[in-house]
């Protein structure tokens, strides 16, 4: 099926570069297009370009294999064994602590064209490797350039994996994330964002060390119907701060029916907040199952 070109997109493949990513013919992809089975557009010129979205959706129904991750700009993937998750888990550690971002977001990438579940791929490697490299450094601030870069290219990977899930619908619910804890251990509030993505939520983040009024003044105006709140860090994040911010959430909240879900080890008790308290998680897959369950509740 093809359709007219918007201008300025730039997140297209060739048939040409499909073909030699997946060790098809130019002329299969083409024929996939007319039978319509790959969706394409047309450019000003004529030529037909492929939806990153749609390659990797059309990869991953139909079980062709990714021979050439290079021909997508993938690199440093070639050594792999995908089937092997304790060799996946090693490279990519390996390359979040080098600083290797191509190689980073590749290997999550194709995680996910080898049909993982986002929220798997969230958990392991991603954030089991950044909470590995965090929990080998005794002193942060000595640190604090591998870790920032470790936590920015662990952001970027996951946002490439937000760049492939389809366009959500205008009446999509909306999520609300937010992390109170110390920043460099705020990496889940990005990993949740791309997790409630795929589940069918439009997500406002609003980062890290969000401050009260802004946290609750959004709760207000966006009415989520989740709202996401972690907060890691121990000793160095402020528990007393986290606590009253996330009691002020819970009163809001309450007011416009929104569901609270809490990650980390420096959130108030459950038992604090009545009947209705906060649901904890400890791995992006059960918030994937929580959020599963709220929209179809």
């Amino acid at each position: 099926m093809i359709v007219t070109a918007q201008p300025g997109k730039q997140t297209h493949f060739s048939p040409k570069e499909l073909a030699q990513a997946i060790a098809a013919s130019e002329s299969s992809v083409k024929r996939w297009i007319d039978d319509g089975k790959l969706n394409a557009v047309k450019t000003a010129g004529g030529h037909r370009r492929i939806p990153v979205t749609d390659a990797f959706r059309f990869i991953r129904q139909n079980g062709h294999q990714l021979v050439n991750p290079s021909a997508f700009g993938m690199t440093g993937l070639d050594d792999i064994d995908f089937s092997d998750a304790k060799a996946v888990r090693a490279k990519y550690l390996e390359a979040l602590e080098t600083g290797d971002e191509p190689t980073t977001t590749g290997i999550v990438t194709q995680l996910h064209l080898l049909d993982h579940p986002i929220a798997s791929i969230a958990d392991d490697p991603v954030h089991w490797a950044f909470r590995d490299m965090r929990s080998r450094c005794t002193h942060p601030s000595e640190e604090c350039v591998v870790l920032h870069r470790g936590q920015s290219n662990s952001i970027h990977g996951m946002q490439r994996l937000r760049d492939l899930l389809p366009e959500l619908s205008g009446d999509a619910p909306k999520a609300l994330l937010a992390d109170l804890g110390y920043e460099i251990d705020g990496l889940p509030t990005f990993l949740a964002e791309t997790v409630l993505t795929q589940e069918g939520y439009r997500c406002v983040q609003l980062g890290l060390s969000v401050p009260d009024e802004v946290i609750t003044g959004a709760i207000t105006r966006v009415k989520p119907r989740l709202l996401w709140i972690s907060a890691h860090g121990g000793a160095q994040a402020n528990k007393s701060a986290v606590s009253s911010i996330v009691h002020r959430c819970h009163k809001i909240a309450a007011e416009f029916d929104t569901q609270i879900i809490v990650m980390g080890d420096v959130l108030p008790s459950s038992r604090e907040f009545g009947e209705r308290p906060p649901r904890k998680v400890e791995t992006m897959k059960e918030l994937a199952a929580f959020a599963a369950g709220v929209t179809r509740g």
